[in-house]
Parts: C-alpha cells; structure tokens; sequence
C-alpha cells in the first residue's frame, strides 16, 4: 500500500512537473524565435530547453539521481564540430536525459531526427521545430517497421535553405517550407544525437540490432561518432507506462567510438558502435548494482 501510494505520489508530481515544464518551454521558445535572428533563434531555444529540463524537471526530483560523467570528459568529447552522439533507446526519458545532463554551453550544437507525428503534438511539437530537429517520415505506425518515405526523407538529408522563424511557429504542412536539413546542419559544423536501436527497447540489458542507416551521416560527412550510454532511465519512466518519475538511480557513460575523419564505412561503424555500446550497458550495470 505504502509503495503504491510512493508511486502514484512521484507519478504525479512528475506529470505535473513535465507538463508545466513543456508549456514553459514552448512559451520561452516562441519569444525567443520572435525577437532574434533564425539561427541564434534556434541556438538560444536549445539553451532555454536545457535550463528547463534540468532546473524545473529533473532537479525538482531529487528522488531520481543521476551519476554524470566528469564535466571535462563531457567537453572533450561533445565540445567539438560535427559530432555524431549515439544512445540507448531504453525510455521516454531518454531524451529528457540528454537536454538536462548536456551543459548549455554544448547542447545548441546538438539537434536530432525524431518521428514525424512527435511535431503534432501539442507543446512538444512546437519546441521541437523551434529548436531545428528534423523529422522521420516512417511509412508505418508499426514500431517494428522502419521503411520510410524515401523521396521525402531524401529531401530533409540534403541541404535547403533555412526557413524564417515565423514559418517554424506554424503547424507542419504539405506547402510549408522545409525545417534545416541534416547535411546543412552538419556542413556548418553542427552535431547529430541519434538513437540507432529505432525504437524503445523492451529489454534493457541487451541492445536491439542498430539500424544501418543510422550512420550514414556519420560516414558520408566523415563525423567522429560518441556514444552516450545510460542504464536507469527504464526503471524511473518504464516503457509501458504513460508518465515517468519513479525513484532510480542512472548512471551515464561516454566514449569515443571513432575519431573524425575516420574513413569508416558506416556497415563498420554500426559493428563497432553496437559492439562498444553493449559492452557499456553490460559494465555500467555491474557496477551500478555491485
């Protein structure tokens, strides 16, 4: 009784804290687009999504703790242009994770690819046009199905042109102009967060198979490629459940999978990735719960 009661108490306040915390985030994020210039825009929205995550979000539970790596080795590895950053796929939370732990001196370089649908939800979806991210065109609403729009997908990879930020505070359309594309993004010395599983893994301990595709960026655009491990995030928001904020303990791991200018193939970088990043998970658990 005493547990549930734990639960629900923690489910709550979380809920609460994550819907304030997007509607703060949307509202700062539409003053900012507003007032400055579209690529400063996007770096200050990444920056304000930063401060909210981690101050009105993750620090108001206190209750989920969370073991980072040191601040140096964050710089040394993250700090840097055209940087491909890999995660585990474990949770909701995942990326929450990410935009609170990452220090807002880094995290504006940073944008990522995320499902299509994610841009019509409320709040959410504003924030993440306003900040840059790009969307996946998946053919399915299978989670086990990966084929995409090719021809569509095809035109957010390549380069366009930047769209006024008044166009990135409307709702997505067939006639609205392209968010900045991925090859563009890069070119300018931007940053790729990536999570090569595809999908939410029902099984923590042991990675899904990494989607190829993943990491032809990486090796076309020659990026050094980071991985960004972390075991918790599943046990304080599990899969199946609508909200998170349960007690957990996560812990964060980085390392370098390939410096850049590195010539792999991207058919050799998803081995050596898959193969690091498990041998990360397998660790991080064993100390955790040694």
């Amino acid at each position: 009784m005493f547990r549930q009661a734990v639960k629900l108490a923690c489910h709550t306040w979380f809920g609460a804290c994550l819907t304030w915390g997007l509607i703060i985030d949307w509202a700062g994020c539409v003053v900012i687009t507003t007032i400055l210039p579209d690529g400063q825009a996007q770096r200050r929205c990444c920056q304000w999504s930063h401060y909210v995550f981690r101050y009105f979000m993750l620090s108001s539970c206190p209750w989920i703790r969370v073991s980072r790596p040191p601040v140096e080795e964050v710089t040394r590895l993250l700090h840097r242009d055209r940087v491909c950053v890999l995660m585990n796929h474990t949770s909701f939370g995942d990326s929450i994770m990410f935009v609170a732990t990452t220090p807002s001196n880094i995290i504006w370089r940073y944008r990522t690819l995320m499902k299509s649908t994610l841009f019509d939800w409320p709040f959410l979806g504003g924030v993440c046009r306003m900040v840059g991210h790009f969307p996946v065109l998946f053919r399915s609403k299978d989670e086990n199905s990966f084929a995409v729009d090719k021809p569509e997908q095809a035109k957010i990879m390549e380069k366009a042109a930047v769209p006024h930020s008044s166009a990135l505070l409307e709702a997505p359309t067939s006639a609205a102009p392209p968010i900045p594309q991925v090859k563009a993004h890069v070119e300018s010395d931007g940053c790729l967060c990536l999570f090569p599983e595809g999908k939410i893994n029902r099984n923590p301990a042991v990675l899904c198979p990494f989607r190829r595709g993943t990491f032809g960026v990486a090796e076309e655009m020659n990026m050094a490629v980071v991985s960004l491990t972390t075991v918790g995030c599943d046990e304080s928001w599990p899969r199946e459940s609508p909200v998170g904020g349960l007690p957990a303990r996560i812990v964060i791991r980085l390392t370098e999978i390939a410096e850049a200018g590195h010539g792999l193939t991207a058919a050799a970088l998803q081995e050596k990735a898959e193969a690091s990043m498990q041998a990360d998970v397998t660790s991080l658990l064993q100390e955790r719960d040694a």
